[in-house]
Order: C-alpha cells, then sequence, then structure tokens
C-alpha cells in the first residue's frame, strides 16, 4: 500500500466563486494499492516571495504500515458554501463540517475498535473510534472532523478532534500501525479529493463530493495554490501544481506577469474589476485548473491566521479570569478549554442583537438589544439602564480609575432610522450602584434634511471608547460627511471636544490606543479606505488634542481647500451645512465660518495604511507567538464597484515598531456563504484570545458562525 501524511497549509484564501484551503500532503510510498505522487511540493509560504528558505512541514513521522484493505477513499477538508449534495447527514446543519470518508475495499467487515485518528498540525492530536463501529465489505464510513466527539444526536461519526489546520492526518490500526493517508495535494475549499475507483489511486478532485458513494472520474486531476491568491504588488508568489507536472500558465489579466516557472508578479496596483485575474495552468494532456488572483497594494501571504475549530455558540462575549464566556439563548456558558467544553454558569438576557459584557470591580454588565443589564452572580439579571436604541460591539465600554476607585461605564446608541436621535450615556459606579445620566445628544439625520444649520445632527454612533493610557473616552459617528466626526473628552464625559469632521475620514467603527499615539480606521465603502492616527506629542505639548478641523471665523479661505461651511451670510457660495472645494480667497468673519476638511495647516494626522477594499470593522489586541502586540482589524465586504477589489472579507494585523513605523499585513480573507451574489456585510469579528493563543471570531454571513483560529507573524 501507499502511506503518506496530509498537511494543510497554514493560510485560507478566497476567491470569487469557490475559495480554496491550500491544503500540502506529504507522500512517504511504501508500494501496494491505493497510490498516488511521490513527489512531495514545497510549502509555499512567505519564503517563496522573499527570498528566505520556503517552510517544509515537519517530516513525516516514523511510523510501521499495514495494508488490511482499509482506506481513506476521499476527503473534504474544508466547506464553506454548504451545497445541499455536500454531504448527506442525518443533521443537516452539519453539513458544513470537514470529513474523510473511509472505504473498506475487502470481502468482510472490518471493526474500527481501538483504530484512531491521528492529526498533526495544531498539536498532535488522536481520536479512537467508539467501540462498536465497524465497515461492512465494500462500503463507505464518514467521519467528521468537527471536533464535536463520538455519535451525535442523528447518527453521524464524529471525530473528537478537528481537520482544520492539519498538515499530517493518520488512520492507525489498534497497536498504532499507519493504514493510510493522503498524497501531495492542494485541495479547494469545497471540493473533495477522492480515490478512483474507490480503494485505488488518488485520481480526482470533484465540486460536488460523493459521500457513502462510489467515487466518480472528473474533468479535475490537478489543483493550484493560488485559490484565492491577495498578490502584493511587485512582490513575486511562486505558484505550484498539486500532485506535481509540467504545465501551461497564462493570465487574462495584463497588469500581472507569470512566467514559465509558475512566478506571479503583479506589475502595478489596481482596484475594482481591474484587480482580478484569473491563472490558468494546462498539462501536456490539455487538463486545465484555474484559480482567481487579486492584485492588492499591502503585504499578503507573510503572515497568517489559521482556522483550527469552528466551537458551538451563539454569541461570543469576552475573557475573564482566564475563561471564554458565550450565550445560547437564554443561557451564559463559561469554557477553560477553548471552547472545546463549556459550563453553563448562569442565565443570560435576551439578546435581539449581539451582546457584549463587561466585568467591572463592581459586577458584571451587559449590553443587549436597547438596554444595559447587570448581575453579581450570573442568576439574576436586572435592568441598569434603558436606551432608545442598542449598541454596536464598540459601542459599550468600561474604564476603572484606581485612583478614586470609580468605574465609568459608556454606551452610544445606534440605529438606522433617520428620524431617530442618538445619545451618549455614561454610568458612574463606586460600588453602590450605577448612576446614569445622558452626556452627549445628537438630533436626527431628517433634522439636517430639514434645516441643513442643524449641524447638531447625525445618522447613529458608531464608537465609544476609552483610551486605557488616559482615560479620555472617544466617541465616532457616521455617516455622511456632515455627520461624520471624531470626539473626544478628558474629563470622564463631562464635556466633548470634536476633533475632526466634513470627510468619510472621520467616518469609524474603531479607535485603538499604542502608548504614543491614536489610530482609528474608515468606516466608509464610498471612498478608499485608510487607517489613521495622532501621535501624542501633539497632546503632551498643548495639553489638549487640538482640532483638525478647527472652525474658523477670521482670515480668508485658501484656494483648493475644501471647507464644510458652518455659518454662511453671503459671503460664501454655498448654504450652512455644506460642503466644497474654494476656487478663490474669501473673507471669513462670524456669520461667514467654516471647518477646514482635511488642510494640512491643521490636520496632524498620519497616514498609516491605505486599505482600499470596503469598509474597515471591529478590531481586538493580541498576542502573537512570540508574546508580541499585534492589532486585528476586520474589513466587511461592503464596498462600491469602483473601489472594492472582490467580495471577500479581509482581516488585517497591525504591528507598532519601537521607531514608530508599522507593520501592516492581510492575515486572512474569507468569502460569505453565498459567494454567487454580492454580501456587503461578510464579516469575521473578533471577540477574544485565550491563555493558549488562539483567536476567536464571531462569523456574520460565512459558513460557520464561530471560528477558532491561530495567528503566526512574520516581521517585515
Amino acid at each position: 500500500m501507499t502511506m503518506s501524511s496530509l498537511s494543510i497549509l497554514r493560510q485560507v484564501r478566497a476567491r470569487w466563486h469557490c475559495i480554496l484551503f491550500l491544503a500540502t500532503l506529504l507522500l512517504t510510498a511504501c508500494g501496494g494499492g491505493g497510490g498516488g505522487s511521490d513527489t512531495p511540493a514545497p510549502n509555499p509560504g512567505e519564503g517563496d516571495q522573499q527570498g528566505e528558505t520556503p517552510n517544509t512541514p515537519d517530516p513525516a513521522p516514523e511510523l510501521e504500515t499495514r495494508d488490511i484493505g482499509l482506506y481513506m477513499n476521499e476527503i473534504l477538508p474544508e466547506i464553506r458554501l454548504a451545497k445541499p449534495l455536500a454531504v448527506a447527514t442525518r443533521e443537516r446543519r452539519l453539513e458544513r463540517h470537514p470529513w474523510v470518508e473511509l472505504y473498506n475495499a475487502t470481502d468482510a467487515p472490518i471493526a474500527l475498535d481501538g483504530m484512531q485518528l491521528r492529526v498533526i498540525g495544531d498539536g498532535d492530536k488522536s481520536w479512537s473510534f467508539p467501540s462498536g463501529i465497524s465497515i461492512a465489505a465494500k462500503t463507505h464510513l464518514i467521519v467528521f472532523g468537527s471536533g464535536k466527539g463520538n455519535l451525535s444526536p442523528g447518527g453521524d461519526l464524529h471525530a473528537g478532534l478537528s481537520l482544520h489546520g492539519a498538515e499530517q492526518v493518520y488512520l492507525l490500526d489498534s497497536d498504532g500501525a499507519a493504514l493510510d493517508g493522503l498524497t501531495t495535494v492542494a485541495v479547494p475549499v469545497d471540493q473533495s479529493y477522492g480515490r478512483y475507483p474507490d480503494g485505488g489511486d488518488w485520481a480526482y478532485f470533484y465540486d460536488n463530493a460523493s459521500p457513502g458513494e462510489p467515487n466518480r472520474s472528473s474533468d479535475y486531476t490537478f489543483s493550484l495554490n493560488c485559490h484565492e491568491l491577495s498578490l502584493s504588488v511587485g512582490q513575486p508568489f511562486q505558484t505550484r501544481v498539486y500532485p506535481a507536472r509540467s504545465v501551461q500558465w497564462s493570465s487574462d489579466n495584463p497588469r500581472i506577469a507569470i512566467d514559465a516557472d509558475g512566478t506571479l508578479v503583479a506589475q502595478e496596483n489596481a482596484v475594482g474589476a481591474n484587480a482580478r485575474a484569473r491563472i490558468t495552468a494546462t498539462d501536456s494532456e490539455l487538463h486545465a485548473s484555474s484559480c482567481q488572483v487579486t492584485i492588492v497594494n499591502w503585504t499578503a501571504n507573510r503572515s497568517s491566521l489559521t482556522v483550527v475549530g469552528t466551537p458551538n455558540a451563539d454569541f461570543l462575549l469576552d475573557k475573564f479570569d482566564d475563561k471564554l464566556y458565550f450565550t445560547t439563548p437564554g443561557k451564559l456558558f463559561a469554557s477553560t478549554d477553548g471552547l472545546d467544553s463549556a459550563t453553563q454558569v448562569g442565565i443570560f438576557p435576551p439578546t435581539p442583537s449581539e451582546p457584549i459584557m463587561k466585568k467591572t470591580p463592581y459586577g458584571y454588565f451587559a449590553s443587549s438589544g436597547n438596554q444595559i443589564h447587570t448581575t453579581q452572580d450570573f442568576n439574576q439579571w436586572d435592568v441598569s439602564l434603558n436606551m432608545r436604541h442598542k449598541t454596536l460591539q464598540h459601542g459599550f465600554s468600561h474604564f476603572f480609575d484606581n485612583q478614586d476607585n470609580t468605574s465609568y461605564l459608556y454606551a452610544g446608541e445606534y440605529s438606522v432610522g433617520n428620524a431617530n436621535a442618538h445619545s451618549v450615556y455614561r454610568g458612574v459606579d463606586q460600588g453602590n450602584g450605577v448612576d446614569w445620566e445622558e452626556v452627549l445628544y445628537f438630533d436626527s439625520l431628517q433634522d439636517f434634511f430639514d434645516d441643513k444649520t442643524r449641524l447638531d445632527t447625525i445618522r447613529h454612533i458608531h464608537v465609544v471608547v476609552t483610551d486605557p493610557y488616559t482615560g479620555h473616552v472617544w466617541v465616532g459617528t457616521g455617516d455622511n460627511n456632515q455627520h461624520s466626526r471624531l470626539y473626544y473628552s478628558k474629563d470622564n464625559g463631562d464635556t466633548f471636544t470634536l476633533i475632526g469632521i466634513g470627510s468619510q475620514k472621520f467616518r469609524s467603527l474603531s479607535i485603538w490606543f499604542t502608548e504614543d499615539y491614536v489610530y482609528w480606521n474608515m468606516d466608509s465603502e464610498l471612498v478608499p479606505q485608510h487607517v489613521y492616527r495622532i501621535p501624542r506629542s501633539v497632546f503632551r505639548e498643548h495639553g489638549h488634542w487640538p482640532s483638525l478641523t478647527p472652525e474658523i471665523s477670521n482670515g480668508n479661505t485658501k484656494p483648493g481647500t475644501t471647507y464644510l461651511v458652518t455659518a454662511s451670510n453671503g459671503g460664501l457660495p454655498i448654504e450652512t451645512g455644506g460642503i466644497y472645494t474654494e476656487n478663490e480667497r474669501r473673507s471669513l468673519d462670524g456669520a461667514n465660518r467654516v471647518r477646514p476638511v482635511e488642510d494640512p495647516q491643521y490636520d496632524y494626522s498620519e497616514d498609516v495604511a491605505e486599505l482600499t477594499h470596503a469598509s474597515h470593522w471591529y478590531h481586538l489586541w493580541v498576542k502573537d507567538q512570540n508574546n508580541e502586540d499585534v492589532l486585528i482589524m476586520n474589513t466587511s465586504a461592503e464596498g462600491i464597484e469602483q473601489y472594492r477589489r472582490d467580495g471577500l472579507s479581509r482581516t488585517f494585523g497591525f504591528k507598532e515598531r519601537a521607531d514608530g513605523s508599522v507593520d501592516v499585513q492581510e492575515l486572512l480573507a474569507m468569502p460569505s456563504d453565498t459567494p454567487e451574489t454580492h454580501t456587503p456585510y461578510t464579516q469575521l469579528r473578533p471577540h477574544f484570545q485565550d491563555a493558549q493563543g488562539y483567536v476567536f471570531f464571531q462569523g456574520r454571513n460565512t459558513a460557520h458562525r464561530i471560528y477558532k483560529m491561530r495567528l503566526h507573524w512574520v516581521d517585515q
């Protein structure tokens, strides 16, 4: 027989219609039935592109091999689209789990008692088949690599380990001898790879898997490592064929060059449809395989987030005291083992929208819908605050002042109704209960439409966060240019100062902090997106944050500068509330006032990175494998075609270096669960990192609701 191991590359790529999970399979040939390619392929990682030594999988363990006629016959390592025919399970919701199909090629049943699946990758883990399981002669058995363990209520067999993030997979006999494995190959997401005929050679990839049924012939005889590739401008990427063979390469986008060896280079940046290319490889027998490549102007294919599991949960909350908290309807759970298991620790308020939970020295608080609830013991929740609207993920924050032992809670309202007013609330708690009050109020968007002089209006509040270094409160609003604003308060919310207004630059969903800077992103689908920051040295120099868009009521306007008009009495070309770009010098006075928008004379912000792709969303501070700080930021797929490079949600990492420069890298690209239709709000929302370094995400419009990932960061 042939003995081999399975290696899944630590990177997930997405494509326009069907994303690929890059899987590198390491083969050790021992002769006999169930053959396959014996040409190992290098791991296509950052070394291939940067001139470094390529990463290679760990060598296959020295295992005794044995042929008993039991084979790993077909594998589907990653399901994203949950096609109706993907797996005929008894529980339809389980169709999205990866699986391995075993095949008994003998004329007698084979008992699986004592046999194991062994997965090497994110650790070295084994799972034993439950007693009493056997495979009849010439039949199949599906084992889901879900990590959920043994028989499900519907009778499907689930391994107590995950196939996500695997590098090597073995089917072991009861004494540890290896019965089978897989050949060197990159398995596309939502495709399976199988032997043909059953128990024969590894031969074909399948768009429509056939679990429990005989494998068929297929047009797909090899796969590529470029599905779906974000190709950094000027950074070569070595494409590879699995199993290895000679091919001819072609690209349908002249901006991407590809040589005879399959090395890709994006020669210039592009956005919209011009950023996408179809790369095709054709062998001597005219078999072809293709992948979609997207040109990007940031660094990709160096660091990565690797999916290693998809735990069960409804809503992720937060991590407190090394426990991970999450909800299912009406229940609160805590886990100490990375959501592999969990214990119910109490009840949880109704959750009409994604809840947020905070821990203070004086109790726990949960924002759920338009209410803030509080509890001491998780068994009784009391309503602490009734608001008009809900909060967003970064719209509910807490800061504890150690000097006077005071907890400050802040909540900002979010809705999408034009007639709705919105407020920021502050709760003050010194151990005797919380006193809430409204500290910032905005009239509705409709008020602005009715009267453009009403500049105290917004559509909604995106973010309310506290600076852990200073206790300052920061607020971000949206969505029109007049309503995209950044505020801060240095007196615990007693007063707020407007920092920036009048541009999509100030429309943000995430504001984060380092020792030397305050950062924000752009929640805008209408213009190129950037990440900005302002240096704390400016605050230290002035004792406050000067406005980036100050109101000017004297002197003259400057040609070429964009202005938001805050008062107009005949001296300006447009009315109050309008925005225009000046073409001459005009006198300003108390009746004719403006705010310059992005004028270098006043705007001291720094452009950290241009990430033109889609709206920027939520963030989370995590530690990489070297215990260094990395800020993870998610983007949605929300964006107009002019600037949207493709239909994927991307996750980026930011590492601030000692010299103040920032290393920005793409870590992951994720498709929606309906890639045939563009879904603007496809997202992975980062929630917490556990003590073992796993990062947990909540999916929105993705195949799985919860993702467990491992961060691997490589400094540029």
